[in-house]
């Protein structure tokens, strides 16, 4: 994890909060993304960065929100910082080609979902 990398991040993450729709028009953001975001890292540690990401781009309905928008979020911060990815759709797509050098897209994905996880913070949390 590189420190200046999450402080660079977390502007970027504080907007795409709203682009992906994770924070309502009230800037409330539903308490589950707070355990999804949460889950997130953990799930990178016991079982890896492609499992991770190929459950949380699943579609489920038996989720209280769509957790996909993680993954957007992540995506699209890294997205703006390293154009070399903006024509990718999806992260796990993007994972697959460029396998060669997942160990520095690792590195992006862990500090993007750091300062997810704090500009998230900023929001507040509200049941449903």
């Amino acid at each position: 994890m590189n420190k200046n990398k999450v402080e660079k991040f977390i502007p970027i993450a504080l907007d795409i909060i709203q682009e992906v729709e994770i924070a309502n028009e009230k800037n409330e953001v539903p308490d589950v993304y707070n355990g999804y975001i949460a889950s997130f890292g953990a799930s990178i540690v016991q079982s890896g960065l492609l499992t991770t990401v190929a459950f949380f781009e699943r579609d489920n309905n038996n989720t209280k929100q769509d957790r996909r928008k993680i993954v957007n979020a992540i995506f699209s911060i890294i997205k703006k910082v390293d154009k070399k990815y903006e024509n990718e759709d999806s992260l796990l797509r993007c994972l697959i080609k460029y396998k060669s050098s997942i160990d520095d897209i690792e590195d992006d994905i862990i500090c993007a979902a750091i300062a997810l996880k704090l500009a998230l913070r900023t929001f507040e949390f509200i049941e449903e």
